[in-house]
């Protein structure tokens, strides 16, 4: 059953959590919540505009594994990565931080550094 692609959506100190529907030109809100001071730190403390636009993991067929859609504006800084079933520690630290602001039927689960993605 498909159940609309959620996304995560960081715009400076507030994140939305919206989900969309195939043939709908309307997102659905589920969540929207002002980050704290110290989480936007955090948050900037990573460097996620140092991070490529697109990671793959070759070990896990195209139709297969976990797609993830990151999308952040933190001052004038926008930056989009998509992953396909690909694990980064920046990533994880993004994940981590956002997790501590939003309730648990929200929350992201990612992947682990020993998720084999070196495949050829």
């Amino acid at each position: 059953m498909f159940n609309g692609i959620t996304t995560y959506d960081l715009k400076n100190d507030t994140l939305k959590i919206n989900r969309s529907f195939m043939f709908s030109d309307k997102d659905t809100i589920l969540f929207s919540k002002r980050i704290d001071d110290n989480s936007i730190e955090q948050i900037e403390s990573i460097r996620i505009d140092s991070l490529k636009d697109f990671y793959f993991n070759n070990c896990i067929m195209a139709t297969s594994g976990n797609e993830y859609f990151i999308s952040t504006t933190i001052d004038t800084v926008n930056k989009k990565i998509a992953l396909h079933h690909y694990y980064d520690k920046q990533i994880e630290k993004l994940i981590t931080e956002l997790n501590k602001n939003i309730p648990d039927i929200f929350k992201l689960d990612y992947l682990t550094s020993e998720t084999k993605q070196d495949c050829e």
